[in-house]
């Protein structure tokens, strides 16, 4: 998503748009590609993004879009002789069901988070463990009833009425405020919609008058807008965007955000700032 960010932000992309015949769709990996950033680049060059999802516990690939049914949103189906399924977040023992609804949008908040849940894997290019750490190994792989082993793979997701994935988050980035979680992708995809934002990362960060976590933003805003746009008016449209105990409590503008060598950003760098 980096990547076709920084095109998207490019002074000089725009001089190619209508040059991109020969380029008919791209893929995208390694973190959730937010819906802003498709739109822009897709605009820009009419090639497709589809995403797919996997990590290097899985060789490195779980499911993908299909490019003839593509939704936005979602890495899209099983890959051959892949199985995925959704459990529990407390014990991981508990199968939840699948949604009833083909778009997540279609769904209530509430009613959703009896499908939401961890998601485990299992396949052929499923991981034999983890070097010389068997507890990790023990944690990660896990055999059912009938013997099949699936890696429980620390993402919170879900499964669509029509078979299509739908990652939420990593477990351990989610957000508990004030009883609610919150998930830091959906948020940042929102904020991603507001013209001045170039890149956003959002932390749980320690609650200012009480315990728990409160919801803070980090924005690097676009060269266009410096100085043009304060922390205090992109609050106020981020509560006018956004549900309730969902936008940020606190905005930061920073430079630039933290980020591993293939472009995810490091939240964990954000949380101990």
């Amino acid at each position: 998503p980096t990547l076709y960010n920084q095109i998207n932000q490019d002074p000089d992309s725009a001089e190619y748009k209508g040059q991109f015949d020969s380029l008919a769709a791209c893929l995208s990996g390694g973190s959730a590609l937010p819906p802003e950033v498709k739109r822009k680049f897709e605009e820009l060059t009419d090639a497709l993004i589809i995403e797919g999802y996997g990590a290097s516990e899985t060789s490195p690939i779980v499911t993908g879009g299909p490019f003839h049914r593509y939704k936005i949103g979602s890495p899209g189906l099983p890959i051959s002789d892949t199985l995925i399924k959704i459990v529990d977040l407390e014990e991981g023992t508990k199968r939840l069901p699948i949604c009833p609804h083909a778009n997540c949008d279609e769904a209530d908040p509430e009613e959703c988070e009896k499908y939401i849940g961890e998601l485990c894997a299992s396949g052929p290019q499923i991981m034999l463990g983890y070097y010389n750490k068997p507890k990790a190994t023990e944690r990660a792989l896990r055999k059912d009833e009938k013997g099949r082993i699936w890696y429980y793979t620390s993402d919170i997701s879900c499964i669509d009425a029509e078979g299509y994935l739908h990652i939420k988050d990593r477990k351990r980035d989610m957000i508990k405020y004030k009883g609610h979680g919150v998930f830091p992708a959906e948020v940042e995809n929102l904020i991603y919609q507001h013209p001045a934002v170039n890149e956003v990362g959002v932390v749980g960060a320690p609650h200012p008058t009480g315990p728990g976590e409160t919801i803070k933003a980090y924005i690097s805003i676009k060269p266009d807008y410096k100085d043009k746009i304060t922390e205090e008016e992109m609050m106020e449209w981020c509560k006018e965007n956004i549900s309730p105990y969902k936008y940020p409590r606190q905005i930061q503008f920073i430079e630039e955000l933290p980020k591993t060598l293939v472009g995810k950003i490091k939240r964990r760098e954000l949380k101990e700032e």
